[in-house]
């Protein structure tokens, strides 16, 4: 109810005048809440991507030996240690190990951890997947960031092969034969 003396018209513009600045001070306020969120999101960026650039990447490039084509959807394992490895030496040095599934052109890709471990040694497929074409002595993952390398191929074993190969910095390439279930069969057989 108003009082008596107070014109109505009057009280309404009054109240809407209030409202307007009300709503001015809530949409300033607002805006200013999405200003600090993106001013946020920002410095986080800044201060996350130094971080993010300095993680480095092992990529593993697998191809068959008898077509030349990449091995997709394949697992395949890293292990990194940092020491000598000789199982007649102990103390063994802690070893980890990641797996990584390779995609249609044939790579899986690992994440190195920080610092980076002096050497890595990788193994691809099952048990009994693949004929043992390649070989990776003493592997040392600064020669791989540098350079790249590519697995010794035995060609004795494996045949020639159909293509050549070459390893980007940052990449191991690594050549093998698909055993065939005859292959395979023939294995189990003394």
């Amino acid at each position: 109810m108003l009082a008596q003396g107070h014109n109505c018209k009057l009280s309404v513009t009054t109240f809407n005048r209030r409202m307007a600045r009300r709503d001015a001070g809530v949409s300033l306020t607002v805006l200013n809440g999405r200003i600090a969120l993106v001013m946020g999101c920002i410095a986080l960026w800044f201060l996350v991507a130094p971080l993010a650039a300095s993680a480095q990447d092992i990529a593993v490039r697998l191809v068959n030996a008898k077509s030349g084509k990449p091995l997709s959807k394949i697992r395949v394992a890293m292990s990194t240690w940092n020491g000598t490895f000789d199982i007649h030496r102990p103390p063994l040095p802690n070893k980890e190990t990641v797996f990584a599934i390779t995609d249609a052109k044939g790579v899986a890709v690992f994440h190195l951890p920080q610092p980076i471990p002096k050497h890595a040694g990788f193994e691809i497929g099952g048990l009994r997947d693949f004929a043992g074409c390649w070989r990776l002595p003493d592997l040392s993952l600064e020669t791989v960031m540098r350079s790249g390398v590519v697995a010794d191929y035995n060609e004795s074993k494996c045949g020639k092969l159909r293509t050549q190969v070459s390893a980007k910095p940052g990449e191991v390439v690594i050549v093998d034969k698909k055993l065939t279930l005859g292959d395979q069969m023939r294995q189990e057989i003394p």
